[in-house]
């Protein structure tokens, strides 16, 4: 789906939580704190037209000695028949030792594929309709530190029934239908003091992947996410660098994409290529009991190995609003609005920061 909705109104944001007992986990810990954040919200977007959906966040804690987890369901229906469903989770349990992750999604709406490359004219696109299917989860354990973590990710996804819509000829035969499973060894250092909005700490993370398609056709993938924050009084400082590789001869739909929350204001998959980079800076500043504003700047890349454009960068700012929809567990609500090269840009409504 595209991640520059441009929306029009927030249809209300009816709010409320409980909390349910659970098992003896200890004296100061014998309780499972769960809030549910729910969004209805109507929209408009060039590529969907108007469109209506729901989302649902929720955090929750086992216990007051475990970090914050998160679940997420989301459901969006646009006037161009596109249809969306998803679900997301981040779970620590085990004393904070063991940390599930993983999305489920499913989705059928037309979608836009350009050649890849790092100045690819507007022009060469190609316009689709597709069904999509993307699982992936994963599951890391604590080792030797406390903030250490390794394990396995699974993946699978797939992209049928494609039919052309418009564009250029010869980037539409280019596609193909196809679908891959992907196994991936995780390392990761987490330090940060909370999950959807984090204040302190930093996250570290690499993953290396080794994909196959139903073409029978192998290669390898690899992914590198760094942040760190930084706070004061109220003022917080996230920084974040991130890379990310694939190989042309996998599935088109896994070719890595530039966009979206890695570098707002750009259209995700407007810029793909065989390797991305990008460094993305946001000051964060916390007013009254619930509000908040934010300026964020960054530069990076899309671009084929032979290519010789990996300098060609691409900068990106904006300007945001936050709401904090729940004090306990300082989930914001976030508006952002960005804007790139090229007369790109966007607006973002979301649950949680965007890194």
């Amino acid at each position: 789906m595209v991640a520059h909705w441009l929306t029009l109104c927030l249809c209300g944001l009816p709010l409320f939580a409980f909390q349910a007992r659970a098992g003896n986990i200890g004296a100061a810990d014998s309780f499972t704190r769960i809030r549910i954040l729910p969004v209805p919200t109507l929209g408009y977007a060039p590529e969907t037209r108007f469109y209506a959906g729901a989302v649902v966040m929720l955090p929750f804690q086992i216990s007051q000695r475990h970090r914050l987890s998160a679940a997420k369901l989301e459901a969006t229906f646009t006037q161009n028949r596109q249809r969306v469903f998803s679900a997301s989770w981040d779970y620590y349990l085990g004393n904070n030792r063991g940390f599930s992750s993983g999305n489920i999604l499913t989705a059928r709406y037309p979608d836009y594929y350009w050649k890849p490359g790092a100045f690819t004219p507007g022009a060469l696109f190609a316009r689709y309709q597709a069904k999509k299917t993307d699982f992936h989860a994963e599951y890391l354990k604590s080792v030797l530190h406390k903030n250490l973590f390794l394990g396995p990710s699974l993946r699978y996804a797939s992209l049928q029934q494609l039919r052309y819509m418009e564009g250029d000829s010869a980037v539409w035969q280019s596609l193909r239908p196809n679908r891959l499973l992907g196994l991936s060894a995780i390392g990761s250092y987490d330090s940060r003091d909370n999950l959807l909005n984090p204040q302190h700490g930093g996250l570290f993370r690499w993953q290396f992947g080794l994909n196959r398609s139903a073409e029978r056709i192998s290669y390898i993938t690899q992914m590198f996410d760094g942040r760190l924050f930084f706070t004061e009084d109220r003022h917080t400082l996230a920084l974040r660098f991130y890379m990310q590789t694939g190989h042309a001869r996998g599935p088109f739909f896994d070719l890595p994409a530039y966009g979206g929350d890695a570098a707002r204001g750009y259209f995700t998959g407007r810029y793909r290529g065989e390797r991305i980079a990008g460094l993305q800076t946001e000051w964060r500043h916390a007013f009254g009991r619930r509000l908040g504003f934010t300026l964020f700047a960054g530069i990076g890349n899309a671009w084929m190995r032979a290519s010789g454009e990996a300098f060609r960068l691409k900068p990106n700012g904006g300007i945001g609003f936050r709401y904090q929809a729940d004090r306990k567990s300082k989930v914001n609500l976030r508006f952002d609005y960005a804007w790139g090269i090229s007369g790109q840009r966007g607006f973002y409504v979301a649950f949680g920061e965007a890194f």
